[in-house]
Order: C-alpha cells, then sequence, then structure tokens
C-alpha cells in the first residue's frame, strides 16, 4: 500500500493527547483569514464570496518556493461555521495550538491547516449543503487555498498530489467528508471523519457501505488507494449508534475497507474516544492521534536507498516463475498504434493485471527490449515476466500495474534493424519521440491509467536500457522510476568509437534538483562480454555527479534473459511505492 511512504509506521490507536499541548510554545504558526470566489452548486451556480481560516506551520516562508508542504481541511458541525476552530480572537487557540507542538516535537511534519465552511447561503438546508461542497472543495476551495501557499499541488491537477492532503470533519462535517469520499477521491486519499456517519446512501450501515464502495469503483479506484482514521465518542456522543452501526458494516460486509492497528496490514481504522461526548475534545484526540498515523515524516532519499537495498536479491527465487494452480497471470496482448514519427504501424504489447477493470487506474512500466529485437522479446517465456509479476502481486510483494512493451527501433525509412552502426544506433535514439508523441497517448487513452510521473515508471536491457537511461534523465517529469540492466555503449561519449558520438555528455547524466527520480536502479551482468564495462561507467559516472542511485552486479550473469530476470524481480518490487 502506499502507506509505505511514511517513515515509521505508528501503531493506530487513540493516544492521550500530551499536557501542555493547549499552552503557547515559543514555535508557533501564523493564522491567515483568506476569501475566495465559489459558486452555488446546489442550485443556479451564482457567484459568491466565502471565507475561511489557514494555520501556517512555524518557519513557513512564502518567498521559499522550494518547500512544500501537505494541507489538512477540517470541517466544523452543524449549526457552526469556519470560526469554530479558529476566529479573530481565537488565532493562538485549541487547534492552532496543538498542531504548533505536534510539529515542534516531530510527531509530524510541518502542515497547512484549512478550516472552511461547508454552509451554502442558498442551498436551504444544511444537509444539502453538506452533500454539494465537494463541487465547491473541487473547483474552488483547493485553488484558492493551494494555488496560494506552497504545497504539493500543481495548480492544474490535484490528483497527482492527493496523498498530500487530508479531510476530515465533525459531525455534519463528518457527514461532509464522507460525501468528499465518495465524490472527490481525485483529490483526496486521506480521511478523518469524526462523530458522524455516511449520509451518502442507503438507511442502515450495510447500505451504505454498498454505496461507497460502489462510488469508490466509480471513481475508479480500490482498497490501495485511501487510508481512514475514523474515530467517535463513547455512548456519550449522539452519533455513536448510526458510527457503530456504520462501522460493523464496513468490518462485516465491506471489500474494500480492511481494518488494521497498523497501516501495513490495511487501509481503515475506527476507536471510541473513552469518555469523549460530542463536542470539540473528541475532535482533538482523533485530531491528534489520526495525523501522526496519517502524515508522520515520510522517507527520506537515504532511507528509501536503505529500503531498496534490502529487498535486493542476487537471483529471482525458483518459486516465483512457477505456475501456480488456478491461478489467472493477467493477459499479454499485442496492440498497434499509428506512429506518427516512424509514420507506420506499430505492435506493442501490453500485459495488464489480474481483474483488470476499467473502473480502477493502474500504474505503467515501460520495458524495453535489446539491439536487433523487438517487442515481443520481453513478452517470451525466457524472461517470465507475466508468471513473475502474476505472482508478486499475489503476495502483496509488487503493486498491480499495467506494462508495455513497445517496439523501440523507430525509423520513418527502416522497418528492421540492419546492424550494429551509428545509423541504426539514431534510430533506436528516435524512439524517444515516439514514446511522448505517440506511445503514451495512445496507452493513456486506450487503457485506465493512473498518471503522473509517480505512477510512470522505465526500463530496459541492452539498448532499451541506455535509451531508458537517456529518457529518465532527458524528462525527469514523465518518469518516477527508472531502471536499466547491462545497458550499451552510447549514453555518453566513447573514446574511438564512430558507432555513436554519445547522447549526452558527461555533465549532462545527471538531474535537476527536485526532478531526481524515486528509484534510479542500474543493473550489470558480472560476465557480460557484449557491453563489457559500460554499465560499470555510468556508475562511476553517476557517483560523479552525486546521481543518487542503486547499484546491482549480478553474480555470473551475462548478456541475457537471466540477467533481466534477475533485474526485473528487483524492480518490480521496488517501484510505485515512494509516491514523494
Amino acid at each position: 500500500m502506499p502507506c509505505d511512504t511514511i517513515k515509521n509506521f505508528q501503531d493506530n490507536e487513540i493516544k492521550e493527547i500530551p499536557v501542555g499541548y493547549d499552552s503557547e510554545t515559543d514555535k508557533f504558526g501564523t493564522v491567515e483569514k483568506i476569501t475566495y470566489k465559489t459558486r452555488n452548486y446546489a442550485g443556479d451556480k451564482e457567484e459568491y464570496e466565502k471565507s475561511a481560516f489557514v494555520y501556517l506551520p512555524y518557519g513557513y516562508q512564502q518567498e521559499d518556493r522550494n518547500q512544500k508542504y501537505d494541507v489538512v481541511y477540517l470541517l466544523h458541525g452543524g449549526g457552526d461555521d469556519e470560526s469554530w476552530y479558529m476566529d479573530d480572537d481565537k488565532y493562538r487557540d485549541g487547534i492552532a495550538l496543538l498542531l504548533d507542538h505536534m510539529i515542534a516535537n516531530g510527531e509530524i511534519a510541518p502542515c497547512i491547516l484549512c478550516t472552511p465552511t461547508y454552509q451554502n447561503p442558498y442551498s436551504g438546508s444544511e444537509a444539502v449543503s453538506v452533500e454539494f461542497f465537494p463541487e465547491e472543495f473541487r473547483n474552488d476551495l483547493i485553488p484558492a487555498v493551494e494555488g496560494k501557499y506552497h504545497t504539493y499541488y500543481d495548480g492544474k491537477n490535484a490528483s497527482a498530489s492527493r496523498w498530500h492532503r487530508v479531510f476530515s470533519g465533525f459531525s455534519m462535517g463528518a457527514a461532509c467528508t464522507w460525501w468528499v469520499f465518495e465524490k472527490c477521491m481525485d483529490e483526496v486519499a486521506l480521511y478523518m471523519p469524526v462523530s458522524g456517519d455516511s449520509w451518502c446512501g442507503g438507511s442502515n450501515g450495510r447500505e451504505k457501505v454498498v454505496h461507497l464502495e460502489k462510488a469508490l469503483k466509480k471513481q475508479g479506484y480500490d482498497g490501495e488507494d485511501f487510508r481512514l482514521f475514523y474515530g467517535c465518542g463513547d455512548v456519550g456522543d449522539i452519533a455513536y449508534q448510526n458510527v457503530e452501526a456504520q462501522v460493523d458494516a464496513m468490518e462485516s460486509h465491506g471489500k474494500e475497507f480492511k481494518f488494521c492497528g497498523n497501516y501495513r496490514d490495511g487501509n481503515s481504522y475506527y476507536e471510541i474516544v473513552d469518555g469523549g461526548g460530542h463536542q470539540i475534545d473528541t475532535v482533538y484526540s482523533v485530531f491528534y492521534s489520526g495525523l501522526q498515523c496519517m502524515m508522520s515524516e515520510k522517507k527520506n532519499a537515504e532511507e528509501w536507498d536503505a529500503w531498496y537495498r534490502e529487498r535486493m536479491a542476487e537471483r529471482e527465487p525458483e518459486e516465483i516463475l512457477e505456475k501456480k494452480e488456478d491461478f489467472y497471470y493477467g493477459r499479454i496482448k499485442k496492440y498497434y498504434y499509428y506512429s506518427t514519427t516512424a509514420k507506420r504501424r506499430t505492435g506493442v504489447n501490453v500485459l495488464l493485471p489480474d481483474e483488470y477493470s476499467k473502473e480502477r487506474k493502474y500504474p505503467v512500466l515501460y520495458l524495453l527490449h535489446g539491439y536487433f529485437d523487438d517487442e515481443d522479446w520481453m513478452a517470451d517465456e525466457s524472461v517470465g515476466l507475466k508468471r513473475m509479476l502474476g505472482n508478486l502481486t499475489a503476495m502483496g510483494e509488487a503493486k498491480d500495474m499495467e506494462v508495455v512493451m513497445p517496439y523501440i527501433f523507430c525509423s520513418a525509412e527502416k522497418k528492421r534493424c540492419t546492424g550494429m552502426d551509428l545509423e541504426n544506433s539514431l534510430c533506436y535514439d528516435n524512439f524517444v519521440n515516439d514514446l511522448i508523441k505517440d506511445l503514451m497517448p495512445f496507452i493513456e487513452k486506450r487503457f485506465s491509467v493512473a498518471k503522473g510521473r509517480e505512477n510512470t515508471a522505465i526500463t530496459g536491457f541492452s539498448m532499451g536500457g541506455r535509451e531508458s537511461l537517456f529518457i529518465g534523465v532527458t524528462h525527469p517529469e514523465l518518469f518516477g522510476y527508472v531502471g536499466a540492466v547491462c545497458p550499451a555503449p552510447g549514453l555518453t561519449p566513447m573514446k574511438g568509437s564512430a558507432q555513436h558520438p554519445g547522447q549526452l555528455e558527461e555533465a549532462e547524466l545527471c538531474f535537476e534538483a527536485g526532478r531526481e527520480p524515486g528509484l534510479l536502479l542500474l543493473s550489470a551482468a558480472e560476465k557480460d562480454a557484449a557491453v563489457g564495462h559500460t554499465p560499470e561507467g555510468i556508475h562511476r559516472l553517476f557517483q560523479k555527479n552525486h546521481v543518487r542511485h542503486i547499484w546491482n552486479v549480478i553474480p555470473d550473469g551475462g548478456h541475457d534473459a537471466s540477467s533481466v530476470r534477475v533485474h526485473l524481480y528487483n524492480y518490480l518490487r521496488m517501484i510505485f511505492w515512494n509516491k514523494g
């Protein structure tokens, strides 16, 4: 699950707030009141102005554009408004003080908190207001808040930053949180409803759960794509019975809600606050514990590298390629698209996961073949991709993903590679244009794809390895995971070689700050006579240019499918976990 992006998994529980967290600290944040334009989404879409409060953590500097912050949205209960948590007279009270202490003591990373209101003066009732607030949240509030402050929102696509956004609410605000769950899964991955059940559909717990899971699937997501920290007061809380009924149904009938004591093992957690009534202290208790479980400090680059190295294997286990009885391994199918770059109809093999569904979005791996080969080589039984990935996903060792195996010899004059020379090598170099202009648009239109660099990987063998490194370095905005096994010469200039002048100068073999991939895995085979010391030379250049990467030498490996299998076994188990 994406919760592996958390540095230290914390056991889910309602913890007691330490004494003194309601007092001033010398490292305090600031609170601002903002206004923004929105519309009456419950009616005629007339425009009007609303306000919200925004907490900025200690050390936030508007001029520092390199530092980015997660955002927490926290809604009030029935009959209140945006000032319930923070108003002009209570900037240094309650929720702001709690955040000050949590951040100062390292319990959570610095974050931004927004307390808006779901109230709509045109809607006629609060029930209608909360039902239509998700449209306001998506269209108006996120751009207003996250466009103004330094967040992971890019100004266009909120789905790319959904794991950096928490939505929470109390009472009627909790009902609104469930509406956001139903309608805004593209925008939010983390949910913390407090003392409130879903009003989205059905009159009993089971009907509500069926409705929520249908809404989840309709949006193209499943249980791997969210985390839930659900809290409620005990029998003194008026919401207790309804919340208990919904949670019971989630646990007994829900397929996507997997309750756990630690997010390693599931996606949902629920606990009763002892002595908690239907009041703000219950919110503080859930807020304090839930944020720590959802927003603990993320792994830094060195910690991710350590995690990758722990997973590294010298050989793939024999059983990983065995066919299990009564197990479906997905399917590899040949498709054709028109390449405007090569000016011809081009074949591409695509491996879709078991139980592929258009209602779900999948990350994509582009897997490139070597010199003189074609799109069928990586799909061959000698590589064993289908069984390996099928077994890994069944074991929970790899993500469900789509694997795209293209033909990377791209020429408008030649259909096939005719020799190992500069003329033919330049046709392989031309694949980058086909990939970006033709192949990726085809895949994203034809299949259900999770977009963004954090959902896109590329790797390859031999010439495909060289091209995957070239593409990864020159287009870091597209690929968050890059790999190569036994990459061919020519990535950088080679002395005395007429085959290739070098795709990049040695100093260019690096990434701009902030554009580094989440993973760069470079594999070499110990007994590779075909490319010799080229992979090691690339490794040393990466070291010289201070490029973070994982270097692996495959014992007794040659320039063949056996080395590809080892590389893929490692690479498939590493990609799509680090969401940055």
